[in-house]
């Protein structure tokens, strides 16, 4: 009993030999590549290593050299396996690193324990092995491997050509029922795949005695008796028929007579011949003559023709058989047209159900499920046997009311069609939207005996409608909003013309009744009605003049601003709109508050917005508290708060008043862009904006802004 290490990087390779050596009752190790091997070899000292080439990290090469490298187990005897590493040079190469034999995959189990057995022989009295010169050892290995590496590119590229081109074929000829097209179409693509100078393709009649059908590629002969006599009855073809084994031949010069071509053929120096077998008899060949580029064709080549003759026998047969059974049918349709006709049509039927896109199932009267179709499958998750013998109430997903399926078993138990749209659970859990028709089918009495239902998925579709519905609301309300802002900036413009024109008469008027009172004396009592005159005058000029500030636009412009004062003039801005909603307005203002550093038109916008925002949160009238104080250390804040009664925000809708557009008054009533402008304008000045409140509890709208330091409050005086 030997210890052997064995080192390859497919674990089936490694599985075989384990299992071959096993029976011999060796020691055994494994490793997964050459680094690995290398490392159990210094541990364990193994009497034999069998080594794969090509792997990674370290391939077979490198790990001996390295192993040579090594006093220790320098001596170890190693036996190359490999199914790549065939050339004169890789055996020289090896033969370099000390590796006198090589297992060429695939190889007899008893090859290989003789080959093993010699090795462990030779171990006996090792001959030291020179380690080759590392310069001329790395370029040899470079050298070998990029052939290597280009060959198998090569390899590959031949295998993905072929194989694309039978891929092609399969799809191209699935449908294919001609039987002499098939033959014709695989006498083209067999020349092609394995390459050959020409094709021919025989087969025979049922008596195997005359050729039905026979093609060629690459061929220019005469279809003639004599041509078709000297295929049946001489040469390779006559001895294919009778021993029924592929016949390849690289020197068809020197072979007999009865493996030789006819003479009305070509000669060829290459021949291989496979059998069409159907149903286990041989019915004729295929037979490609002159390997391209090679003086042979390889044990691939002959493995690939006799994969396509086993798939164009299936093939022809299937669609002989089909040709044939149309042709028995045709004659029988005069005795038995209705027979042929209700056959058809249960067949059509059949094809029908089991092809359908939709989800099909047929249950019986009570209803318990008896047939389902493959659409039943893919949509639901159950396949037949899993749903056969059940219930529909698998699928119940609970999103129906109970109600919902009593007016189903209602109607199709009346048979009456129904029709309606549910949400099933499929086998995984998740949720189908799906178009359901129940169909109940009575017998000859009347008698109801089954139901089909017919299913189509919609799921993706309702999400897809779901989706432009959303979209199309958005889009709606989004133009909604965006008349409103753009009817409220056309009004600005507006108001800011209407007060512009109103300040002419209005100073007229001011001009008039302040020259009647300086002709007055001071005791008259015309005075008094003059006065209001004026005071009210007064007042309407203020007015316009907030009116034009407000709707002015411009740049920013931040000068010193006392916070109450500006609280004051836009109370008085609106105050006549408060009065009139019932709204009592408290102001709450510290005695000593700091001013601010802020642009006074926008400082006006934004306590204007936050007077609309209260004012339409009480239409049935209320109190409105308004509130100023420092805030911070050393006053170094002004904190504002608006503080109403109204209806106050539901919880839901608090997250979401920041949005740009989002508003909760009814349509045409609010733009959504109020509190968004509010936030920005304290944002711009330095300050936070932060609102409280719940659904009737009215609402508290916190304001913190900068007050003015004392740097900038002594530049100001």
């Amino acid at each position: 009993m030997a210890k052997i290490l064995i080192i390859d990087d497919r674990a089936v390779n490694r599985q075989f030999l384990t299992t071959l050596l096993g029976y011999q009752h060796h020691d055994l190790r494994e490793a997964a590549d050459g680094a690995e091997g290398l490392r159990i070899a210094r541990e364990q000292r193994p009497d034999l290593i069998i080594s794969d080439v090509l792997m990674p990290t370290m391939d077979g090469y490198e790990f001996v050299r390295q192993l040579r490298e090594d006093l220790a187990v320098g001596q170890t005897p190693v036996v190359f396996s490999t199914a790549h590493y065939l050339s004169r040079e890789s055996q020289a190469l090896a033969e370099k690193c000390g590796v006198a034999s090589i297992i060429y995959k695939p190889c007899e189990p008893q090859t290989v324990l003789d080959i093993v057995s010699a090795a462990l022989q030779r171990r006996v009295e090792p001959e030291p092995a020179a380690a080759p010169e590392a310069e001329e050892f790395d370029h040899e290995h470079q050298r070998l491997l990029t052939n290597k590496l280009a060959e198998t590119t090569n390899q590959l590229r031949d295998a993905h050509g072929k194989l694309t081109a039978l891929i092609e074929l399969s799809t191209e000829l699935a449908g294919e029922r001609d039987p002499v097209e098939l033959l014709d179409r695989y006498c083209s693509v067999a020349r092609e795949v394995i390459g050959a100078r020409w094709t021919l393709v025989v087969l025979l009649d049922h008596d195997r005695k005359t050729i039905q059908h026979f093609c060629m590629v690459g061929l220019d002969l005469d279809d003639s008796p004599p041509l078709r006599s000297a295929l049946l009855e001489t040469g390779v073809f006559k001895t294919l028929m009778n021993e029924g084994q592929t016949i390849c031949l690289s020197d068809v010069t020197s072979i007999p007579a009865t493996l030789r071509l006819p003479d009305s053929l070509p000669r060829a120096a290459s021949l291989l011949v496979a059998p069409l077998a159907m149903r286990g008899r041989v019915d004729g060949w295929i037979c490609l003559a002159d390997k391209l580029g090679f003086d042979a064709f390889s044990e691939q080549d002959k493995q690939l023709a006799e994969a396509l003759a086993a798939k164009m026998a299936v093939a022809y047969d299937n669609a002989r058989l089909y040709s044939e059974s149309m042709k028995y049918a045709s004659k029988l349709e005069t005795e038995i047209s209705e027979r042929k006709r209700v056959e058809d049509q249960l067949r059509l039927q059949s094809a029908a159900l089991e092809s359908a896109a939709n989800a099909i199932m047929i249950t019986d009267a009570n209803g318990k499920i008896i047939w389902v179709n493959p659409a039943f499958s893919r949509t639901t998750g159950y396949s037949f046997e899993e749903a056969v013998g059940r219930n529909p109430r698998l699928l119940n997903s609970g999103k129906q009311e109970p109600a919902f399926y009593e007016e189903m078993w209602k109607t199709i138990l009346s048979g009456k069609v129904w029709r309606n749209t549910l949400i099933n659970r499929c086998k995984g859990g998740t949720l189908n939207h799906e178009d359901l028709t129940i169909t109940p089918i009575l017998n000859q009495t009347g008698k109801i005996t089954h139901f089909v239902a017919i299913k189509q998925d919609i799921t993706e579709l309702q999400q897809a409608l779901s989706e432009v519905q959303e979209k199309n609301e958005e889009l709606a309300l989004m133009t909604q909003q965006l008349w409103q802002a753009s009817k409220l900036a056309t009004m600005g413009e507006l108001a800011a013309s209407i007060a512009h024109e109103l300040n002419n008469p209005l100073a007229t008027v001011g001009l008039r009744t302040e020259n009647l009172l300086m002709q007055l004396p001071a005791d008259s009592d015309q005075r008094k009605p003059l006065e209001i005159i004026a005071q009210e005058v007064d007042r309407m000029a203020t007015l316009v003049n907030n009116l034009l500030q407000f709707s002015r636009r411009g740049h920013r412009q931040v000068s010193t601003v006392d916070p109450r004062e500006e609280i004051m003039n836009s109370i008085e801005f609106v105050r006549y709109h408060l009065r009139n909603r019932k709204i009592e307005v408290v102001s709450e203002f510290a005695d000593s508050l700091p001013t601010i550093q802020a642009d006074r038109q926008q400082l006006r916008q934004l306590f204007l917005n936050l007077l609309t925002n209260a004012s339409d949160a009480m239409p049935q009238g209320g109190m409105l508290t308004l509130r100023a104080d420092s805030n911070g250390a050393d006053a170094a804040m002004v904190a504002i708060d608006f503080v109403d009664t109204g209806e106050g925000i539901a919880a839901e809708n608090l997250e979401r008043i920041w949005d740009p557009f989002f508003t909760t008054k009814p349509e045409g009533k609010g733009t959504g862009l109020g509190l968004g402008i509010c936030r920005r304008i304290v944002e711009e000045h330095g300050g936070e904006i932060d609102i409280q409140s719940g659904a009737g509890r009215g609402t508290t709208v916190h304001i913190v802004l900068p007050a003015t330091t004392k740097e900038v409050a002594s530049y100001t005086k």
